[in-house]
């Protein structure tokens, strides 16, 4: 497999997992549905807050591939000053809803206070260069310091915060994160008795919470593994699949400490201020949390338009509804290209940009696929 093409889109293995053909042709790529990314006038986002900077694709420079999804990148500032900014790139290529996790994450980060000193906020839209109009993800600042999965320490001032950050987010704006995991907590670069708490993409207004991924639950499973690192719980794990009774069940004293982890107060005292929170948040005369004073509401995502062509084997809706890429394609449409070569065959000492071509291939491919530009009406 390490020998094959970047170019490759198709294959066939023997029975013994031998290769035994293979194609470059654009059309064996069938699989990922053609999405309607919608415009930035479509999520309309707050006025409250002046407008967030736009990059399309093609301005962003790979630096790495942090996981699924997620780039480190590179960029210059939008405003025109030429300032060089690194940050993480967040996107969600294979979406069959209309703008995916991104839609929904936009949403929910924009009505957020910017400023927020303990929120991870976007500070750049990243728009599709096709039309230059699509939303296809944003960007955050890449942050140093490790997440608290990758610490081998927890604070009582950390505990406070996230309990506090949780009511926040809940009992003023409305709003549940639904994936509260150490993976999405950063130590605060500049204030380390801080956190920074990311990744919104399950995050939703409180009539649409998941009791699975309950932010109760998630900040109970948080604190026990960073205290204890239980290897089923360890290096990840998932909100949904966790049992909130099992890891309560004989605590504190089943809370055993991992011998690396240092912390600042007894496992009992953690435990004790923990389930006291635990108790308030779930009891009867906890605060109502139907009206929050700055409750957040969103808009449904929009309806995609109509891009109708009559093809061999009938009448198709190129936009959305599960349209695959093959039939933009078969029709002539240019087609958002989410193919990326692997890491291992990267040029060093070419400029790889988020399109998953090289700088000094970019243009040439735009003047080459951009020819026929046939965009719905209102798009």
């Amino acid at each position: 497999m390490a020998a094959l093409s970047v170019e490759v889109t198709a294959l066939d293995l023997s029975a013994s997992g031998r290769v035994v053909w293979t194609s470059t042709d654009a059309r064996q790529v069938q699989s990922y549905p053609a999405t309607y990314y919608p415009s930035i006038a479509e999520y309309q986002l707050p006025a409250s807050a002046p407008p967030l900077p736009v990059v399309t694709r093609a301005q962003l420079t790979v630096v790495t591939r942090l996981s699924w999804g997620v780039d480190k990148v590179a960029y210059e500032t939008p405003e025109g000053n030429k300032t060089k900014k690194v940050a993480v790139f967040k996107y969600n290529p294979f979406v069959t809803a209309v703008g995916g996790d991104t839609w929904r994450e936009v949403q929910i980060l924009a009505r957020l206070p910017r400023d927020h000193p303990n929120i991870l906020t976007p500070d750049v839209l990243v728009v599709e260069e096709l039309s230059s109009r699509g939303v296809v993800g944003f960007t955050t600042p890449f942050i140093e310091t490790p997440t608290l999965n990758r610490q081998w320490a927890f604070k009582r001032a950390w505990l406070r915060q996230l309990l506090a950050l949780v009511d926040e987010l809940h009992l003023r704006y409305g709003v549940h994160h639904q994936d509260l995991a150490d993976r999405n907590v950063f130590v605060h670069p500049d204030r380390p008795d801080e956190l920074l708490l990311f990744d919104f993409n399950f995050a939703v207004p409180a009539a649409d919470a998941n009791p699975a991924r309950d932010d109760v639950k998630g900040v109970i499973a948080l604190v026990y593994t960073l205290i204890t690192r239980d290897p089923q719980y360890t290096p990840l794990y998932f909100l949904p699949a966790v049992d909130e009774q099992r890891l309560l069940r004989g605590a504190p004293a089943s809370w055993v400490k991992h011998p690396r982890v240092e912390l600042d107060a007894e496992v009992a005292e953690l435990h004790a201020e923990l389930m006291e929170w635990v108790r308030w948040r779930r009891s009867s005369n906890n605060p109502p949390t139907a009206t929050p004073p700055c409750a957040i509401h969103t808009p449904p995502p929009p309806t995609p338009p109509s891009d109708v062509v009559m093809l061999e084997y009938g009448e198709v809706n190129l936009i959305g509804g599960g349209t695959s890429a093959l039939t933009r394609i078969e029709a002539g449409r240019p087609t958002l290209n989410w193919r990326r070569p692997p890491v291992r065959k990267l040029d060093p000492s070419r400029r790889m940009l988020a399109t998953g071509r090289y700088a000094d291939e970019q243009e040439a491919y735009d003047r080459e696929h951009l020819k026929i530009k046939v965009w719905p009406k209102g798009h």
